[in-house]
């Protein structure tokens, strides 16, 4: 079995059980950017305890907008490096960018980089 998608419409600080789960989709519905703050990587730590050093979980984020303006950005928190483009555009042309596979990898202890990987 594979646990329902994360489904976001606003801003907000993501929780580990909503990443588990793989797959957020993101429709902010309101003509906005919808920023997605990763939880702390203190809480990656606790949430993903079975994770180690050198190890990582995926995770993809789909925009369902087809609003222009719709897109949505993954951003930082305390422990985290950022590789890569974090911005999902909204599915609003036939080229847009609007899903991105994630990678989280652990790096130490409370230190997690998330990689886009396409």
């Amino acid at each position: 079995l594979a646990a329902a998608p994360t489904a976001k419409t606003t801003d907000a600080t993501l929780t580990t059980g909503e990443i588990e789960p793989g797959i957020i989709t993101v429709n902010n519905g309101a003509a906005g950017t919808t920023t997605l703050t990763l939880p702390l990587a203190s809480a990656m730590d606790s949430g993903f305890a079975y994770v180690g050093d050198g190890y990582g979980i995926n995770f993809s984020v789909i925009n369902i907008s087809t609003v222009a303006a719709e897109d949505c950005t993954i951003a930082t928190n305390t422990g985290w490096t950022l590789v890569g483009s974090m911005v999902v555009e909204s599915n609003d042309a036939d080229r847009a960018a609007s899903s991105g596979v994630f990678r989280a990898r652990k790096t130490g202890t409370a230190a997690w980089t998330l990689y886009r990987i396409s």
